[in-house]
């Protein structure tokens, strides 16, 4: 996770019984060719050497970092000692890039500094992102010929790194599911360690995101393990508390299940202990203490800066109170709009006063009560973070035509040429029909008024009998366009 995956956010992760974690996404190209994004870019402190190395950073980058933690208290520069051991674990650090050399280059350079402890090297076939497509890599580098490049780089990747550094692919299901028998035996043949298999597609993301398929996960499982029987896969989606944990791995049949999302809002999703937080002044407290050990973290260990530029860390900082305090924000978007309009300021310690004014206006000594509690939003499930893209499938069925509509290349498929002029051409006229109505209308709403005060009764009723006419005719054409939609997919 670009900007997220911090070693701070690790630790925080390490604290609520997360047993492996992973970088951010790394670019193997500037990774190989520019020392000063490695130098701002590596953050592999779960090594004692490279914690140690700390005061080897160049000049700029402490300068900026003491800037970060200007006007701190000092007992928020103090580890606690019940924390100690979350400092340290099983770290795989994630690869981008459709290159084999580079990719190969950029991991001996990773082995050199971490040095040889790290625990594996990742190749990101998973990322669905614009960014992704630019740089053909992540879901698009799979999606482009089948996974045979990815492939080749895993290959390489494989047979040049020692055997105790494990070598593994996070991936999603194909767009077209004829092809995954195909793409996972090729995935296997490589020889890789295991791969982590997310249950969606490249466009299943954002407002297309929808349920996992479970059943193409286990199908994925099932033909990975026909190539070699002991072959571990990880399942990655549909992951939102420790019951969809156990649920995804029992359909599923994989060895372990991987969390973005859901771990960036509650990092505890993994705790057996944890549940359902239904009081909503204990998913309050809850929330808040996350955002506040996350915090007390980052003041140990400041944010590298990446790829965001020199203000960087603050930007990191205050991407996880975003998430962490998602329902809350969205019902003080003047708090919010304050702390993003910060960031030039760079400061921990302002990051902390925010929260801490966003905490007091639900304070029940400021006479925010549980009963009022109980009448915000904040409470609703479709509040969190991890559901931000779900109110809006309350109207699903919707959602999934609008998609549909615009992406047709399953229709495209199975169309002759003829058909699908005769298609293009029918979509064009409802919406120049659309068009002409809304025009319509718009045009009559404003002379409409003028002319009634100079018209009779009867009159007046006729042009409001028409009015009423074009609101169905827009309103029959947009019914139209989704059934086409609805058609074109079903085709």
């Amino acid at each position: 996770m670009v900007a997220a995956s911090d070693y701070a956010f690790r630790c925080l992760c390490r604290q609520y019984g997360v047993d492996l974690t992973f970088t951010q996404m790394l670019h193997v190209r500037p990774t190989c060719d520019d020392s000063t994004h490695r130098m701002i870019s590596f953050d592999f402190f779960e090594f004692a050497s490279a914690v140690a190395g700390r005061e080897n950073l160049s000049p700029k980058l402490v300068e900026y970092q003491q800037t970060f933690l200007d006007g701190l208290d000092a007992d928020k520069l103090q580890l606690p000692k019940q924390w100690e051991s979350y400092r340290s674990g099983p770290l795989i650090v994630q690869l981008a890039g459709d290159s084999v050399d580079h990719a190969v280059q950029a991991a001996h350079l990773i082995l050199e500094d971490t040095p040889n402890l790290i625990g594996g090297i990742d190749l990101n076939c998973g990322c669905p992102q614009t960014i992704a497509r630019k740089g053909n890599y992540g879901a698009f580098l799979m999606e482009d010929d089948n996974g045979e490049r990815a492939c080749e780089i895993l290959s390489a990747l494989r047979q040049a790194l020692p055997r105790h550094v494990t070598v593994s692919a996070k991936i999603r299901l194909p767009l077209d599911p004829c092809l995954l028998e195909t793409r996972i035996r090729r995935l296997v043949r490589t020889e890789i360690d295991f791969f982590t298999i997310h249950g969606r597609t490249l466009w299943e993301k954002k407002y297309g995101v929808r349920e996992v398929h479970l059943d193409e996960m286990q199908r994925a499982v099932e033909i990975a393990q026909s190539e070699r029987s002991d072959f571990p896969v990880v399942a990655n989606g549909g992951v939102e508390r420790f019951a969809d944990v156990e649920h995804v791995r029992r359909e599923t049949g994989t060895v372990a299940v991987m969390s973005s999302e859901a771990l960036l809002e509650t990092p505890n999703v993994f705790l057996p202990s944890a549940t359902d937080l239904n009081h909503p002044r204990q998913l309050l407290e809850q929330q808040f203490q996350f955002a506040r050990e996350y915090l007390q973290w980052a003041a140990l260990y400041p944010p590298r800066a990446g790829v965001q530029g020199v203000e960087g860390s603050f930007q990191v900082v205050c991407g996880h109170l975003f998430r962490f305090l998602h329902r809350y924000w969205q019902e003080n978007k003047d708090l919010q709009h304050r702390l993003a309009n910060l960031m030039e300021t760079n400061r921990l310690v302002h990051a902390y006063d925010f929260v801490d004014e966003l905490y007091h206006r639900y304070s029940s000594r400021d006479g925010f009560g549980d009963e009022m509690l109980l009448q915000v939003q904040s409470l609703r499930r479709n509040a969190s973070w991890y559901r931000r893209h779900w109110d809006r499938h309350s109207r699903r069925d919707a959602s999934k035509l609008k998609i549909e509509a615009i992406t047709p290349p399953k229709l495209c498929q199975t169309l002759s040429l003829a058909d699908k002029k005769d298609v293009m051409k029918e979509r064009i006229a409802m919406l120049r029909a659309q068009r002409e109505a809304k025009e319509k209308l718009r045009m009559d709403a404003t002379t409409t008024p003028k002319l009634c005060q100079k018209l009779s009764l009867p009159d007046q009723k006729d042009i409001i009998k028409e009015r009423i006419a074009i609101l169905r005719a827009q309103r029959e054409a947009k019914k139209g366009s989704l059934v086409f939609a609805s058609k074109a997919s079903i085709i």
